[in-house]
């Protein structure tokens, strides 16, 4: 049975401004990742063109359908952040927060998980991009869903209030009223009913483009689907400063196994 949060300590934000220079400060997130050694990983890594482990930067996949440029241009975005599904989304630390609360907190939730085998991944348009996602309402889909809701708000009272800029990137003139509602209590609009899983492989495109980008990575992804994926860990990731690359610090298994990829 996967454990449900505790509400002591748990806190949550009103949407208000901060300085400017609190908005300097470095983000966690805590996500999904296929481990490294996995030809998932390799794939969205290759196809993102940066690997966020070793942070370094990975050869694209020889497509025919679209040159290296293009394929550089449409995964820009989604470079930045590596390749990954969101389970917290990025938040800097709320005053008198630490980097090693963050890691706790990962190694404490993480032993209470139990691994889920992730429903068939596909290319899918979500919004005006395209992503890995799987049909919803199975219950493996619901048993994913639940963890991501845990991550929620077992992380929040680390998590520092949004500042205007951060709100104003989740364009709030395009949420619904309870999108609306869940930016403003959790600072991220995609969560609890809401929440889709989903590793992004690009930013905004086209409709024409996302459907000739779905046909080429259908016939990257298939053979994948020999090594299924499971949800069995949770990945810190760690930005140092706005507009810098996301790096993977620790990975945290359900099985109380840890990998340590870098120190702050």
């Amino acid at each position: 049975m996967l454990q449900k949060p505790h509400a002591t300590g748990i806190c949550t934000h009103a949407a208000t401004a901060l300085p400017a220079g609190d908005a300097l400060a470095p983000r966690y997130a805590i996500y999904f990742a296929p481990h490294p050694a996995s030809a998932w990983w390799k794939f969205g890594s290759a196809w993102l063109g940066r690997d966020a482990v070793r942070d370094i930067a990975v050869a694209p996949p020889r497509v025919a359908s679209c040159d290296a440029a293009y394929l550089a241009g449409i995964t820009g975005e989604p470079r930045r952040y590596g390749f990954h599904a969101t389970l917290k989304a990025p938040f800097r630390l709320a005053r008198g927060g630490t980097p090693g609360d963050v890691y706790l907190r990962a190694a404490r939730l993480a032993a209470t998980l139990h691994a889920v085998a992730l429903p068939p991944l596909e290319p899918v348009e979500l919004d005006d991009f395209v992503a890995l996602s799987f049909a919803q309402g199975n219950a493996r889909g619901v048993a994913v869903n639940a963890i991501a809701a845990q991550c929620v708000t077992a992380f929040d009272f680390l998590r520092a209030p949004a500042t205007a800029d951060e709100l104003a990137r989740r364009q709030p003139g395009r949420l619904n009223v309870r999108q609306a509602h869940l930016l403003a209590q959790w600072g991220y609009p995609q969560v609890f009913d809401e929440f889709r899983f989903h590793l992004t492989l690009t930013g905004r495109l086209p409709p024409r483009e996302r459907g000739r980008i779905i046909e080429t990575l259908c016939r990257l992804v298939e053979p994948l689907h020999t090594q299924p994926l499971r949800l069995d860990a949770l990945t810190v990731y760690w930005q140092r400063r706005p507009e810098a690359p996301f790096l993977a610090m620790r990975r945290h298994g359900f099985d109380g196994s840890v990998d340590i990829y870098r120190h702050e």
